[in-house]
């Protein structure tokens, strides 16, 4: 079939072979189905309107000749991939009826609704942003992965079975959920609120890798940050809260972790990529740092400085100086070593537990009293 002009009707519409497109064509129904059990190409605009009705996309689209844009009104099924020279807009829930990949040529591909379904979704919009205003994979319907390149904006949380990748910036446009059932999350790029402090980032891996590859609040701060599964981090985080860290942290390079007063935790061990080789700076302001596991027990710091109260629950081992700007409280027996670097405790130090300290032929001062309060 081509459509050389605009179809309407009252019911539904049915293509039951290839559709060329030959100009920029509207197909509208009044609520009713729309479906596409063929292929569908042509270097032109589509736009279809079922209102309520559904729209099916059997096939795939553009994949011969890409379209110039899509602009789909309906709850969609989408049964192959879509490639468009411009934009593809979603108004409404989208369903995989497959693994799909959507491609434009740096042009915003937009899900206004839901995305569901058990396959993969690989979206690719080059330089073009990619918007999900819905949840992706809820409703217990969660996809089986999400690719996504170009600026990202979720206001909504994302489910998936496996991987999640973000190759671009993204944004957070609410406070989101990333759920993924012991499989990799990794951003790519930087990550941001879209306002500093007002939207906050969970992520839960299970047992699978999360990886922050740029800046986490860099331009704008988020509200919090709770990761769960073994972390590395490629660049500072900056967040309004507190900021928990479920998991074994690894850091990619040197780090400066900082939030307004709130607390910054490590439930578990923190190591360098390579000995010696990753500096760590906690700024948490009048909040609690708490390091709940081993930092620097299997691949050790350059150095650690921690600006206000602090709870060491077990070792800490770096190459150069450990400097600990407020009160610190032992929450286990620990042990500090340094390679002949410095260890500097300026505030109070105290705990019912031992603390030995070897920073070979470095310094060692306690700026306050010892054992005190405790």
């Amino acid at each position: 079939t081509t459509l050389v002009g605009n179809v309407t009707t009252t019911g539904t519409q049915t293509y039951n072979s290839a559709v060329s497109l030959g100009v920029n064509d509207t197909l509208a129904s009044s609520n009713a189905l729309i479906n596409f059990l063929g292929t569908v190409n042509g270097g032109f605009g589509l736009t279809v309107n079922a209102g309520a009705g559904g729209v099916g996309f059997a096939a795939a689209v553009g994949g011969v000749q890409a379209l110039a844009s899509l602009d789909v009104t309906g709850p969609t099924a989408l049964g192959g991939s879509v490639t468009t020279l411009g934009t593809q807009t979603y108004h409404s829930a989208v369903t995989l009826a497959g693994t799909d990949t959507l491609t434009t040529t740096d042009s915003a591909v937009d899900f206004l609704g839901t995305v569901s379904g058990g396959f993969g979704l690989t979206v690719n919009a080059g330089s073009g942003p990619v918007t999900f205003t819905g949840a992706v994979g809820g409703g217990g319907s969660a996809l089986a992965s999400l690719a996504v390149t170009g600026a990202t904006t979720l206001d909504s949380n994302v489910t998936t079975t496996g991987a999640q990748t973000y190759n671009s910036a993204v944004t957070l446009g609410n406070s989101v959920i990333l759920a993924a059932t012991n499989n990799a999350v990794d951003f790519v790029g930087t990550v941001d609120a879209t306002a500093a402090g007002a939207q906050g980032l969970t992520v839960n891996a299970g047992t699978g890798a999360v990886t922050f590859g740029g800046l986490v609040g860099g331009s704008q701060a988020l509200a919090s940050l709770t990761t769960t599964g073994p972390t590395t981090l490629d660049g500072n985080v900056t967040t309004i809260g507190g900021q928990t860290y479920n998991n074994a942290v690894t850091l990619g390079a040197t780090v400066a972790l900082a939030s307004s007063n709130s607390p910054i935790d490590f439930v578990s061990t923190l190591d360098g990529t390579t000995t010696g080789g990753q500096f760590l700076a906690v700024n948490a302001g009048t909040g609690m740092t708490t390091f709940g596991g081993a930092v620097g027990g299997s691949a050790r710091l350059l150095s650690v400085t921690v600006t206000g109260p602090t709870t060491l629950d077990s070792s800490v081992n770096t190459r150069d100086a450990q400097n600990y700007g407020g009160a610190v409280t032992l929450g286990n027996n620990a042990s500090l070593t340094t390679a002949n670097g410095a260890v500097d405790f300026t505030g109070t130090v105290d705990g019912s537990f031992g603390l030995t300290v070897n920073a070979g032929s470095g310094l060692v001062t306690f700026g306050n009293a010892v054992g005190g309060s405790k």
